[in-house]
């Protein structure tokens, strides 16, 4: 019995180890194939489509700027806290004019997307910061809506040139955002705050000052403002000035004037009005008036019939009394304080 049984035993154990291999060779096999299947799928990663599903995944910083950027109930314009964060900003255009916005900074983000000192190159790590911006705007919490982008410099350098580099480091962030998702450019208006609106004054020169802000647009908004300002105009230039249409304004541009277009094929026409006066805006470049008030700098002559003989003429004036004439132009019976 015993034999039997450590002979049963000892089959048992050589037969153990032949099923054991049998059943590794198999799940070799069936690793093979799954990897072979799955190749081609490896192979694909780094295609577009693929790279896109991957970083398609929602990042919590990504739901956070769609939470903040998500405009609110219309009830909430009612609340003073609320409506306090409510301005109105004149944004210059780049030909002529100002843009009134209205700016809701309840909803507002402070991006830190640090540039690289005296540069507005985009850096692996910014790309990193406007891929979230990027997968937010395209989000359906903020389809359609108009954002401000606006670029911010720490107070190091002249004051010109960091407002130069805060609009041009907005612009080569929407210029990216633009590239890289579906998001309409008109959506996006640029502006450079330059060193006027630091994020820690106290550290004026640190580099959490140079930042991008996206701040909500609001649209139709006729409610109270707490504050009003006009944004910078940059004055330092470096290579080609952005046009409208890089600066999302282009809805806005002023173009030519109305008396441009009214006034087409009137070469020639001169300005009446004296110019040294002070008559015209307190010295102030004249005013443009419509062409039916111009007069042309040489007249075509015009024929006029010589007047009748008067049948009872004056008797003439006496020669030691003073004859008053008419003043030239209306200008030469000013008084004199005008001209100083």
């Amino acid at each position: 019995m015993t034999g039997s049984t450590v002979g049963t035993n000892g089959a048992g154990s050589g037969a153990r180890p032949a099923r054991r291999h049998g059943r590794t060779r198999l799940a070799r096999l069936l690793l093979a194939a799954l990897m072979a299947s799955a190749a081609p799928a490896l192979v694909g990663a780094g295609s577009p489509a693929m790279a896109q599903q991957t970083k398609g995944a929602m990042s919590e910083r990504a739901e956070r700027i769609i939470r903040t950027l998500k405009p609110a109930a219309r009830s909430r314009y009612s609340d003073a806290a609320y409506a306090n964060r409510i301005i109105e900003m004149e944004i210059p255009l780049p030909d002529r004019g100002v843009k009134k916005v209205i700016l809701n900074y309840n909803h507002s983000v402070d991006l830190a997307v640090y540039y690289n000192f005296d540069s507005f190159d985009i850096t692996p790590e910014t790309a990193e910061v406007l891929d979230d911006l990027g997968y937010a705007l395209e989000a359906s919490e903020l389809e359609g809506g108009q954002y401000l982008v606006a670029g911010h410099t720490d107070s190091t350098g002249k004051e010109g040139y960091n407002q130069w580099l805060s609009e041009s480091r907005a612009l080569s962030a929407k210029r990216y955002l633009v590239k890289n998702f579906r998001i309409d450019p008109d959506r996006l208006i640029v502006v450079g705050f330059g060193e006027t609106r630091l994020a820690d004054r106290k550290r004026p020169r640190d580099g959490i000052n140079r930042r991008v802000e996206i701040t909500l647009i609001e649209d139709g908004y006729s409610g109270p403002t707490s504050e009003r300002f006009e944004a910078p105009r940059p004055t330092y230039r470096k290579g080609a000035a952005p046009s409208a249409e890089d600066l999302g304004l282009a809805a806005y541009d002023a173009g030519p004037g109305p008396a441009a277009v009214d006034c087409e094929g009137t070469e020639g026409i001169a300005d009446p009005r004296p110019a040294d006066t002070g008559l015209d805006d307190f010295g102030n470049r004249p005013t443009p008036v419509p062409c039916g008030d111009i007069r042309r700098s040489q007249p075509e002559p015009v024929a006029v019939e010589a007047p009748e003989p008067d049948p009872d003429p004056a008797p003439k004036a006496d020669a030691t009394t003073p004859v008053a004439r008419p003043p030239a132009s209306p200008a030469d019976n000013q008084n004199s304080a005008i001209a100083n």
